[in-house]
């Protein structure tokens, strides 16, 4: 079996995450010591909106990830530091030039009780994945062929290396394996094992849903990792309202409200109190994230664009909106990752000033009105995101003051894709993004012109023939300070284009009762295969 090897550079910066969450949130507990698991019992987590499917593959939405990634599984997982492990694939071996992938696979079933095989694997990423997962898409532009020489064991042949292929090929990162017996020769959207009856390899399987009230997991008794999973049920209760959540886990009713779902404005009302624990959620670098849609005028002039990122004070919405959780951003990736630009500032590249931005919107053609307003801008958020709406307050007092009337609108998370990814009739949008802990996996998205109408893609309209080369590049070397160079090239094209605001560079916090363990290993969405509650 290949050595694991974690990357230096992920396990450095995950230390440094480590660091910085216990001096930005006292009250956050550190990974509990080992204790032995104990089998049994219900756990209650919440989930933010219902979901519109069951497919992880289809969409990277939150709500279906989270219970998408405990029904079906990928070859890989990762780890909290960003390094890979082995998942249904039990094994691997690259060949020398980087091109070639040779897996062998674990004895899994699926739901139904039909065999996982090769075959599951090659039709899964060839005819799901690399159709309909945006953040899957960069694997598949570098994959070539795929062999199945044995039913457990598969080879997968690329074009030309691609840097992060073991990430790509976890549930998280689009790459979950889907059962080819009920898939193959129909509409992979439509399936119903991919909206309402799953059938996956994963450690617990849909009982029942109730719309807009639960969704009731249950152990799958044919599991194929031996001991797992501990818990005997895993309910997904669907509270849309942010202030309702806390009260639920106050109150005992949820026994988990993961980072995606629970404000920064909500910390103080758990931390410090011993029934219950802020732990540091392990996802990849993340940041909150203004789109803008370059295709409305006067939003398609880059002068414009940077002006109003000139008269966002962001250092006051760290303080306000996200109270204070979070750094101040400074480049279009982040910062305190190996890939994050190391000569990019935008605190002062783009320095807070509306007396500056006023001058530059005036020479730009956009003159203020008789009401006082140069235009007007639709804010549009989803409507479950407490943090959202307190930032819109905050954007739109900032925005008025250079003359930019800003309408509040909040969407169910349903319309709000439709209106920004597929129909395109947005100003400005906000959503975080994480990294995947690769720009190819989870930034690239957000930029590259391949992802124009994919959920969770590049809603912008902004298209660059120079960025989508570098974003390829960076993607096809294996060599990290060679991609980091790349990377390095195309920040400072998309500092100077601004079709994306950085806001935030996010730190988050999953909330929980201090009776859940074995949650600690989990990356970005849950498999709950390794969660337990001390009873």
């Amino acid at each position: 079996m290949m050595k694991m090897v974690p990357d230096k550079a992920k396990a450095a910066y995950a230390a440094a995450c480590a660091s910085l969450a216990l001096l930005i949130a006292p009250g956050a507990v550190p990974v509990a010591a080992a204790q032995a698991p104990q089998k049994g019992g219900t756990l209650v987590f919440v989930m933010s909106s219902d979901p519109t499917m069951t497919n992880p593959v289809l969409t990277t939405a939150f709500d279906v990830g989270q219970i998408g990634c405990a029904i079906y599984q990928g070859l890989t997982t990762l780890s909290p530091d960003g390094s890979v492990k082995p998942l249904l694939a039990k094994s691997w071996r690259i060949s020398e030039d980087g091109r070639s992938y040779s897996f062998d696979l674990n004895a899994a079933k699926w739901q139904d009780g039909q065999a996982f095989t090769s075959a599951d694997v090659k039709y899964s990423l060839l005819e799901a994945s690399s159709k309909y997962s945006a953040v899957f898409s960069a694997a598949a532009h570098s994959i070539d062929t795929i062999d199945t020489p044995a039913p457990d064991k598969v080879v997968i042949h690329l074009k030309q290396p691609f840097g992060p292929l073991l990430i790509s090929l976890s549930c998280t990162h689009g790459g979950a394996i889907l059962p080819r017996h009920i898939f193959a020769g129909t509409d992979v959207p439509s399936n119903k094992a991919s909206t309402t009856e799953p059938v996956g390899t994963g450690a617990f399987k849909l009982a029942s849903w109730t719309r807009g009230d639960n969704i009731r997991l249950v152990r799958n008794p044919d599991y194929w990792e031996a001991g797992k999973p501990y818990l005997d049920e895993v309910i997904g209760k669907i509270i849309p309202q942010a202030a309702a959540r806390s009260q639920a886990l106050l109150a005992g009713a949820v026994d988990m409200v993961s980072y995606f779902a629970y404000p920064v404005t909500d910390y103080g009302l758990v931390r410090g109190r011993p029934d219950f624990k802020l732990t540091r959620s392990p996802v990849g670098p993340s940041q909150d994230m203004m789109f803008l849609n370059t295709k409305h005028a006067p939003l398609d002039d880059k002068r414009v664009r940077q002006a109003l990122y000139i008269a966002l004070n962001r250092e006051f919405i760290l303080k306000s909106a996200f109270r204070g959780v979070g750094e101040v951003p400074r480049t279009p990736f982040g910062q305190g990752s190996w890939f994050a630009s190391k000569t990019i500032d935008y605190r002062t590249l783009y320095a807070y000033d509306p007396k500056r931005a006023n001058a530059m919107l005036d020479e730009a053609g956009v003159p203020r009105g008789a009401n006082g307003y140069r235009f007007s801008l639709r804010y549009t958020y989803n409507a479950d995101d407490a943090e959202a709406a307190s930032l819109g307050i905050a954007v739109q007092s900032m925005w008025r003051a250079v003359g930019v009337q800003v309408t509040l609108e909040p969407l169910e998370r349903v319309s709000a894709v439709k209106r920004v990814y597929q129909d395109a009739t947005f100003d400005v949008f906000t959503i975080a993004y994480t990294s995947y802990f690769d720009p190819a996996l989870g930034l690239a998205r957000a930029w590259s012109s391949a992802t124009m109408g994919k959920p969770f893609g590049n809603p912008t309209g902004y298209s660059d023939p120079r960025v989508d080369d570098l974003l390829r590049q960076a993607a096809n070397l294996t060599d990290q300070a060679q991609r980091a160079q790349v990377y390095e090239s195309v920040q400072h094209i998309l500092a100077d284009a601004l079709p994306i605001f950085d806001l935030r560079d996010k730190v988050s916090y999953d909330a929980s009762t201090a009776a859940l363990h074995g949650m600690e290993g989990e990356v970005h969405l849950p498999t709950w295969r390794d969660a337990w509650l001390r009873k």
